[in-house]
């Protein structure tokens, strides 16, 4: 999509919007660490554990999405405890930073609902709802900055839009399969679920860092706009 959308939106928008756009997309890479948790990655070694049943992989979806939950509310409050330094890092409203947050949110529910496609060989649905995701994503950043000119802030309403809408079709979709019980607490998952996610913040962290540390450096002493020449 990034690629696709790049020489739309180079004529678009301006350098420093552009800037914004590639900030909110590098605040999205970082606090994925903190906000999914690996939840994806533990719900598909659960998958495949020789003594598992229905059921149980429906209360352990429940609980993956209980702890997704939680993880991003807490760093939402982190957030907002940490506006008047993270604000200028970024170079964003505190408003965006906390959709960043819902962006991971609905994408991890995505990814939970191909994750269960994926183990089970369903290659046509795996297929059709990331193509569905991408069509999406495209057609409303370009109606909205081409279209109706929200500039910088059309492409990331789309970011948040797309993934929102297809969530929810997920979360439809694990209901009437009967494939998650959110509402049913079991600890033993969540610390399974932990155990799992919680050694791998800092190799996913680290290599956000080693990736895209340098906007953030030449945000902080050049400007957006120069973030989005670089």
């Amino acid at each position: 999509i990034p690629f696709v959308l790049l020489p739309i939106l180079t004529r678009s928008l301006g350098p420093e919007s552009y800037g914004k756009i590639a900030m909110f997309q590098v605040l999205i890479t970082g606090l994925a660490a903190f906000v999914g948790l690996g939840v994806t990655g533990s719900y598909q070694r659960k998958f495949f554990d020789h003594d598992h049943k229905r059921s149980d992989l429906a209360l352990f979806l429940g609980s993956c999405i209980q702890i997704l939950a939680c993880s991003s509310f807490l760093v939402a409050i982190v957030i907002l405890l940490m506006k008047h330094y993270l604000v200028p890092l970024v170079g964003l409203d505190i408003e965006w930073i906390l959709i960043a947050i819902g962006v991971i949110f609905f994408n991890t529910l995505v990814n939970l609902r191909l994750t269960h496609w994926l183990v089970n060989g369903h290659a046509k649905k795996y297929g059709l709802v990331q193509f569905v995701q991408a069509l999406l994503n495209m057609l409303l950043s370009i109606s909205f900055v081409v279209f109706f000119l929200y500039g910088f802030e059309g492409r990331l309403s789309a970011q948040i839009i797309a993934p929102a809408c297809i969530a929810i079709f997920c979360i439809a979709s694990f209901k009437r399969e009967r494939l998650v019980k959110i509402y049913t607490w079991r600890r033993d998952y969540l610390v399974e679920i932990l155990k799992f996610g919680v050694p791998l913040i800092p190799h996913t962290f680290g290599a956000f860092l080693i990736a895209s540390a340098d906007r953030f450096f030449i945000n902080e002493n050049l400007g957006l706009k120069e973030v989005g020449i670089y």
